[in-house]
């Protein structure tokens, strides 16, 4: 009887031994002739279960295949009985293999969305609600948030999709609305997961036709699948986009501390030349002006006299006469100091808005000129090349022009010229020289920075660009990384070459 397979579902649930309940049911339709409603035994129990099994989610899950095998069974019975179900078997799993790979070829929701509505008629269902959890993209707590925070993502109902609202709420809410919208007789509902991954619920609902278990398991699996295949590119996309952004705040803190350090020798510098205008003013050139202007204003009104018999009147013009050498001298010293200050001020103001200029990510290409970035990622190190005696050299092509990012390729420049300080600084060679060329060729175009340094090991080269990969202690494998990532975002390439230790080491970029 009925009564006994739901009894006997109900031991298999607790005891979690599925042969109670397929025991039982293979001992009731063993003998079974012909019988119209024998389809619908394993769809009226789930039916029957369904309220107690969307509350519970680790008996959900394990009920699932305990339907697929009991199905299985009433279908081999039912073609036994009947003999008019292998053609149909064999024409279902055809549609079946079709329809996952059509889902699985989808790699965005919406895309996936779309598909569905087609395979929902192609099965003829007449209802689906598929919800999922609203933190399924960033991999929390999906089964709690499913539960009490679940997301209608597809409404399809009388054979077209309708539109949903996008709000969330509580799963059991949204199914009483769904149960008051009369699914039919029967609603089969699904758990969708990849192994324990609890990723969404789908509910499927028939009027006229009697659901095939088998069907809808397999539509739900294929539906879990292909899911799972956007939720995990979703998740390395925010993970990518992440570690771009942590590595890009690393690079901008280096480029900010770079500048904060340049910004404070600068500084040192003017206050050399503070110091210099301060004993420029007390000079006793000025001392000697003051007092003889003093001398002057007391004998203005006999100044003929003054200047013509008194004796210091007569050094006083002796004093002027001998003034001018001193004077120009003192002048041309306030001038170049003068000079020296609107420099460094001057250097300071660019560094600062060469780092406000490159301190966002670009989301578009533009065709730009490359040598002024180059140029404004060699200003912010121009401190730190005078101070180490490092020479740079420049040979660009004339209107060298390239589709880029412009903060991102500045990212990248900044990274590599720092780089190589770094190797130049550690390097003992005599003649420490930085190279950077800007070309074409018949294979494309490049800038290519090229120092004496250090060089790299031939055995790390291939590692340079790996997440978390660096030569130097106490770094993180950030930097190479991410210009790496920029490159490609930019639709271009970067390489390093070196032939060991003490040979230098060359960085090519390449354009698209």
């Amino acid at each position: 009887s009925f009564r006994d397979l739901v009894d006997a579902f109900i031991q298999s649930c607790d005891f979690r031994d599925r042969e109670i309940f397929l025991a039982e049911l293979d001992a009731q339709i063993r003998d079974l002739g012909e019988y119209p409603g024998i389809s619908r035994l394993v769809p009226d129990i789930r039916y029957l279960f369904y309220p107690y099994l969307i509350s519970n989610v680790e008996t959900l899950l394990w009920s699932g295949d305990l339907f697929f095998q009991a199905q299985a069974a009433v279908s081999r019975r039912e073609t036994a009985i009947t003999g008019s179900s292998a053609l149909k078997s064999k024409t279902d799993d055809r549609m079946l293999q079709d329809m996952t790979q059509q889902l699985l070829l989808n790699f965005s929701l919406e895309n996936l969305l779309e598909t569905l509505e087609k395979c929902m008629k192609l099965f003829r269902v007449d209802r689906c609600h598929i919800f999922i959890s609203d933190s399924i993209f960033t991999g929390s707590d999906v089964e709690e948030s499913l539960f009490d925070n679940s997301v209608l993502i597809f409404r399809y109902c009388d054979g077209e999709r309708r539109e949903t609202t996008g709000r969330a709420g509580s799963l059991k809410e949204q199914l009483a609305g769904i149960q008051a919208e009369e699914l039919g007789r029967v609603s089969l509902a699904y758990l969708l997961h990849v192994t324990d991954e609890i990723l969404g619920f789908a509910l499927f609902g028939t009027k006229d036709e009697t659901p095939d278990e088998i069907i809808f398991q397999s539509l739900a699996t294929s539906i879990s699948t292909a899911l799972h295949g956007i939720v995990l590119l979703n998740r390395l996309d925010i993970t990518y986009k992440k570690l771009v952004e942590h590595a890009q705040k690393e690079g901008m803190a280096d480029i900010a501390t770079n500048i904060l350090h340049n910004i404070g020798n600068i500084l040192n510098s003017i206050n050399v030349s503070v110091h210099m205008m301060s004993e420029c003013a007390n000079s006793p050139v000025i001392d000697d002006m003051a007092m003889a202007s003093g001398l002057l204003k007391q004998n203005i009104d006999r100044l003929e006299e003054f200047i013509c018999s008194d004796a210091k009147g007569k050094k006083l013009m002796e004093f002027y006469l001998r003034l001018g050498s001193p004077a120009e001298k003192l002048r041309d010293q306030l001038l170049s100091i003068q000079g020296r200050l609107r420099t460094k001020i001057r250097t300071i103001n660019e560094a600062i808005a060469a780092q406000q200029n490159y301190a966002g990510v670009d989301t578009k290409l533009e065709e730009l000129m490359i040598a002024p970035i180059v140029d404004d990622a060699l200003k912010l190190n121009e401190d730190a090349f005078e101070k180490l005696q490092i020479k740079v050299e420049k040979e660009y092509m004339p209107d060298f022009r390239a589709r880029v990012h412009r903060a991102k390729l500045f990212f990248v420049i900044f990274n590599i010229i720092s780089n190589a300080k770094d190797a130049l600084s550690n390097s003992d060679a005599s003649d420490r020289k930085l190279t950077v060329r800007l070309y074409e060729d018949d294979t494309g175009k490049y800038l290519c920075i090229k120092d004496n340094g250090r060089g790299i090991p031939k055995a790390v080269l291939d590692r340079l660009f790996e997440y978390g990969f660096s030569t130097k202690e106490g770094r993180y494998g950030y930097g190479l990384y991410s210009c790496a990532a920029y490159m490609a975002d930019m639709g271009g390439s970067i390489r390093a070459e070196s032939e060991g230790i003490d040979r230098g080491a060359s960085f090519i970029l390449k354009f698209s």
